[in-house]
């Protein structure tokens, strides 16, 4: 399959519709059920606006703080924060 190939076979696009697959799903669809991600609004505002002052204080780390905020938003759905 050419999940496995490039290293994908972790991946759900590439994945085989079976047991494995199905976990995956449920875990997509209750993490981003649009209910789900509108509860996470009052959290999501909060970090945006550590992500602008903290570029306001020191914009020349702009790399590092969007990197920062990208990864809390990412792990946020999972309720890793």
């Amino acid at each position: 399959m050419t999940g496995n190939r490039f290293g994908l076979d972790g991946n759900m696009v590439f994945m085989s519709v079976g047991d494995e697959w199905r976990m995956h799903r449920r875990i997509c669809q209750q993490h981003f059920r649009l209910d789900a991600m509108a509860a996470q609004y009052p959290i999501q505002t909060r970090k945006v606006h550590v992500l602008l002052k903290r570029l306001l204080e020191t914009p020349e780390k702009f790399d590092y703080h969007t990197a920062m905020y990208v990864c809390q938003a990412v792990m946020l759905p999972f309720g890793w924060l």
